[in-house]
């Protein structure tokens, strides 16, 4: 009998072994694809990568950047080549990015164009080096060890991360004062992604739509690491859109959708498919903070699809309670 994994390195090596070639995530377009066993490649070419930059086991790696293949694909080798992953949120005051940065003891961080020049100006106050690594958003192939640093990367050997080592470092607004930052095992991140699964009686059949910004403990949980789990599939684009919404959902064949209670509440005030358009849609599940009632009983009625309510905390990595599935 297999040993269980135990470090977000264990479920990436199991899912591409058990499922190769079968699609991890897509976008919503259906243009880009990637398969498990691709995943797990590509996760091992950002390693080295991230040893070519001089990276030491347990070091922190700051990631800027928006929803898309590409960023699954950097907080996963970050964590997976034993680093601790940062993802920053996009929608914090530039006094509170700066915080995070600093706070975190970041090394390097990772982020696109738009993002970069700004960052710059923040790292120059801090005072440590803080590498700032660019990286294409929307490019297919992961970011290989520069060519400058190609023998730095031959002579450091990868590093596989024990259970109980930082995975990840997000950062809560928490009720008052300066973001609070929550440190999360290998070990926790994979109990409640396996926890998932089995809550909400996920297959390898089921796939997700992710619109959830992946900054969030519950995208990241949730929606990136309970599909390696299981071996089901997620689609993800760029961000959330009510009007694009059903038709992502229904075109790319999702059978359970992840959301919060403002994007419900969105929702029920635009258009509503055919009631046959979502039956393959099993639940949604909703989460973050209490559904209003008439919100839930509106949502189920409207477009015949059951809703999940779950709470959590970033501390206790997504769910700490769900009801029955």
């Amino acid at each position: 009998m297999s040993q269980p994994p135990r470090t977000v390195a264990d479920l990436l090596a199991k899912a591409a072994t058990r499922h190769g070639d079968r699609i991890y995530a897509c976008d919503d377009t259906g243009g880009h694809a990637l398969g498990f066993a691709a995943l797990a490649a590509n996760c091992e070419s950002i390693g080295a990568m991230l040893r070519a930059h001089g990276l030491q086991p347990g070091d922190t790696v700051s990631v800027v950047l928006p929803n898309g293949l590409m960023t699954l694909q950097l907080l996963l080798g970050v964590m997976a080549a034993g680093y601790c992953v940062n993802p920053v949120n996009l929608l914090s005051q530039p006094a509170q990015m700066r915080y995070v940065l600093e706070h975190s003891d970041c090394r390097l961080v990772l982020a696109n164009a738009h993002w970069a020049e700004q960052l710059r100006a923040m790292v120059g106050e801090i005072g440590r080096a803080i590498a700032i690594v660019e990286i294409e958003a929307d490019a297919l192939a992961v970011p290989a060890a520069p060519q400058a640093m190609a023998g730095a990367a031959q002579v450091t050997l990868g590093h596989q991360p024990g259970s109980q080592a930082p995975a990840l470092l997000m950062y809560t607004s928490g009720t008052t004062g300066v973001p609070k930052g929550v440190q999360l095992s290998h070990a926790s991140l994979v109990a409640n992604a396996l926890a998932i699964s089995v809550e909400h009686g996920l297959t390898e059949h089921d796939r997700v739509l992710a619109v959830l910004p992946l900054y969030h403990i519950n995208a990241f949980v949730v929606t990136m690491l309970t599909p390696l789990a299981q071996g089901g599939s997620l689609v993800m684009p760029v961000r959330f859109s009510a009007a694009r919404f059903w038709n992502q959902a229904i075109e790319n064949q999702c059978s359970w959708i992840n959301l919060v209670p403002t994007m419900v509440s969105y929702l029920l005030e635009g258009e509503a498919p055919p009631l046959a358009a979502t039956r393959a849609i099993r639940f949604c599940r909703s989460a973050s903070a209490a559904l209003p009632v008439d919100h839930l009983r509106a949502f189920e009625q409207r477009f015949g699809i059951g809703v999940i309510e779950t709470m959590g905390l970033t501390e206790t990595a997504a769910p700490a309670f769900s009801n029955p599935l």
